[in-house]
């Protein structure tokens, strides 16, 4: 509002007192500053009497809004950051789970993307699963000894992998990261879990684990010498086949030397030059 139309406000209230009208004791309006601000008040008033009983006019008590204002307005932007952060976070890809520290570990809440799962939220806060139900067979006598060790540890967070069933019986692997919550006797009465579906993950690094199992098979079982070199001429790695061809019982002997002394010495000079073309990619 204005300055004029908070006077034209003001005006209009007092012709209304002043005609006999019954305006609330107390109620919000703006006063116009010497500087033309405007500014929130709490008005009280009380009207005052002639001599004859007749109405002479009114007492009016004011109380500055202003910081109520503020921090009503910082208020209201504080909770619509909020809503937008969890409007945000549960169309992320972190679910949120809450279960009580029951048998089988009761759910107690559930954020509403758990339907990446296949899950939808009431599914599994009807009381048919508790959370270890959703966990692999083999990996839950685990996770519950973890857990267990760290709540004796004291600890407020921890970290979790583990497989969880779908809706489907499929089996996820998910990152969890877990609190701790206790009541004023000390007691843990719950835990809340953020889970990250890491499947994708975890079939990346079990194929890269296979690649590399394969490949040092196909190298350490050559029959040809194969060797990995640092560019400061130390050696890094020998398969057996070159082992035996230099003579030494086992490729860890060679580990860690220079390359150079591998070298008869009348080749050193043109295998070295030849080594640090192939550095400077030539």
């Amino acid at each position: 509002m204005d300055s004029a139309a908070a006077a034209m406000l003001a005006e209009e209230r007092t012709r209304r007192f002043l005609a006999g009208e019954q305006l609330p004791p107390v109620f919000e309006a703006e006063l116009i500053c010497k500087d033309g601000r405007l500014v929130p008040v709490e008005a009280r008033t009380w009207v005052f009497r002639d001599e004859r009983g007749r109405l002479a006019g009114f007492h009016g008590i004011y109380r500055d809004l202003t910081a109520r204002r503020e921090t009503e307005a910082a208020l209201r932007e504080s909770e619509a950051a909020l809503r937008r952060e969890r409007e945000l976070f549960i169309s992320g890809p972190v679910m949120t789970l809450k279960w009580k520290m029951g048998k089988g570990w009761p759910i107690a809440y559930v954020s509403p993307n758990v339907t990446q799962l296949g899950y939808r939220p009431e599914d599994l806060l009807s009381g048919v699963f508790s959370y270890a139900d959703l966990i692999h067979p083999d990996d839950l006598e685990r996770v519950a000894a973890e857990v267990q060790t760290y709540i004796a540890l004291g600890r407020e967070t921890f970290e979790q992998e583990y497989r969880l069933r779908c809706a489907d019986r499929q089996f996820r692997w998910v990152y969890d990261t877990t609190r701790i919550f206790k009541n004023l006797d000390g007691e843990v009465t719950h835990l809340d879990g953020y889970i990250l579906d890491i499947s994708d993950r975890r079939q990346a690094e079990q194929k890269l684990q296979l690649n590399e199992a394969r490949y040092r098979a196909l190298v350490e079982g050559s029959i040809q010498g194969i060797c990995v070199i640092h560019r400061d001429n130390s050696v890094v790695f020998v398969n057996p086949a070159l082992a035996v061809i230099y003579g030494y019982d086992h490729p860890t002997e060679m580990i860690g030397a220079s390359a150079l002394q591998f070298i008869a010495p009348r080749d050193r000079e043109r295998l070295g030059r030849y080594f640090v073309a192939r550095l400077r990619g030539e």
